[in-house]
């Protein structure tokens, strides 16, 4: 199951350096929708950075195409929305797993409204 595991990566002197995203998969598991991640880059300008800026998360309703044969992705949440995030670097993953590990009423929510995404629950 996706879900923010702590993988920022720090130098020698402890700042974050880099970090890794568990991703969402299209795979069809019993008790999970599937699901994709697009990522906006701050870039296609001089001196951009291309660093990403945010992700989206969409999942697929498989019982919608199923059923009606529709083919429908619902946007789960984004970066910005969801945890506040203007831009997905290394200190400001950092400040999210901090946060995620010492506010348990964040993290409770955070757990079980992004992590159970099946079509069974709400």
């Amino acid at each position: 199951k996706q879900w923010y595991q702590r993988r920022v990566r720090a130098d020698k002197d402890h700042h974050p350096t880099s970090f890794q995203f568990v991703s969402p998969s299209l795979t069809t598991y019993s008790d999970m929708r599937p699901a994709i991640r697009l990522y906006t880059l701050d870039g296609l300008y001089a001196d951009s950075t291309f660093r990403p800026l945010k992700h989206e998360t969409y999942l697929f309703d498989l019982e919608r195409a199923n059923s009606k044969n529709e083919t429908v992705w619902e946007l789960e949440y984004d970066t910005v929305g969801a945890y506040n995030l203007t831009w997905l670097v290394p200190k400001e993953m950092q400040g999210l797993y901090e946060r995620l590990a010492s506010d348990r009423a964040f993290f409770n929510k955070t757990y079980f409204k992004y992590m159970y995404h099946s079509n069974n629950n709400t």
